[in-house]
């Protein structure tokens, strides 16, 4: 699929074409996946300064959660992580533990030690404890 689209372009490529490569089953998983993408914020910098925010679409809300995991991963920084911490309070609850254990995860020491942490914890205590 990455040759054909390389050759392509994303634009071009039909659900035939798709179906020639990897099948008609992963084909409409990929075109389903393409979809999703293009309405996706690319940059976590965007999601924290447009607030964006997929409630009720949680296949959206779960890719712009990763990006922004991903980024922290990348750039693990007090002032990432604050904002990330900041950027939960308006998720749905299960997605704002979902992010911030991700985050966790990838760099204990500086999520857990920014002075967000203690109120966010707060928030979160009937749900991570």
């Amino acid at each position: 699929m990455s040759d054909l689209i390389e050759c392509q372009g994303e634009d071009d490529i039909t659900m035939e074409d798709m179906a020639g490569v990897v099948g008609k089953g992963p084909a409409s998983e990929f075109e389903a996946f393409l979809k999703v993408w293009s309405e996706l914020p690319k940059t976590p910098e965007e999601i924290i300064s447009k607030k964006v925010y997929f409630k009720g679409k949680p296949d959206r809300q779960y890719a712009v959660n990763g990006i922004l995991a991903s980024h922290f991963r990348d750039h693990p920084k007090k002032d990432n992580a604050e904002d990330i911490l900041r950027y939960s309070y308006n998720l749905e609850e299960e997605f704002a533990v979902c992010l911030v254990k991700d985050c966790i995860m990838v760099n204990k020491a500086v999520m857990s030690s920014n002075p967000e942490f203690r109120k966010w914890t707060t928030k979160y205590q009937s749900l991570i404890l």
